[in-house]
């Protein structure tokens, strides 16, 4: 069963669209003795940090799963990004997904602001804690409402790629919410 993603800007929250499901051991338990252990956290370096020189993005990231409800959670500050540790590592085969916050709040701009202006061939770059560095080439943008099916975002296998999501478009005063979501699609530097 798909896990809704989530994220939320300060007091706001946003759906994005269901995500693969996370691993059994990423899962809430229904008793200890259900859970799977997790893979060791030495088998590959976290990613931890983003750099998109273009829009002048260096920032930390976070390695976060999903919340209690089921959804995938957020960053802990609108300056950070939070990249989905159930699904592939940065460089590895696969759709490696990192979300970043978008609007203000107090006067502060987000991370994910400016990731409209990036266009094809822009570098983006993802800084292990090992200190190995993978780049990785814009190849499109694409805005999405939240009720448009996303499996293309998505993918444990294929080329190593990078999504990075944010929201877009208007905002639902009713909702609370923006009405779109914009992710930048880039394929790992040859």
């Amino acid at each position: 069963m798909a896990s809704l993603m989530v994220f939320a800007l300060g007091f706001v929250a946003y759906k994005v669209w269901p995500a693969p499901s996370p691993p059994q051991y990423a899962r809430i338990p229904t008793s200890a003795a259900s859970v799977t252990p997790a893979p060791s956290p030495t088998t590959h370096p976290l990613p931890s940090r983003l750099k998109i020189p273009k829009i002048q993005v260096d920032t930390n990231i976070e390695a976060l799963g999903i919340t209690a409800a089921g959804n995938m959670d957020v960053p802990s500050t609108i300056e950070n990004v939070s990249w989905y540790k159930y699904g592939p590592y940065p460089g590895q085969a696969g759709s490696a997904v990192i979300a970043g916050h978008y609007g203000t709040l107090k006067g502060r701009r987000s991370v994910f602001n400016n990731l409209n202006k990036l266009k094809r061939g822009d570098v983006l770059m993802v800084t292990d804690a090992a200190g190995q560095t993978v780049s990785f080439v814009v190849q499109e943008i694409r805005t999405y409402r939240e009720t448009d099916s996303a499996g293309e975002v998505f993918s444990s296998s294929g080329a190593s790629q990078l999504r990075l999501i944010t929201c877009a478009g208007a905002w639902d005063k009713t909702q609370k919410r923006f009405v779109k979501r914009l992710v930048v699609f880039a394929d790992k530097a040859k």
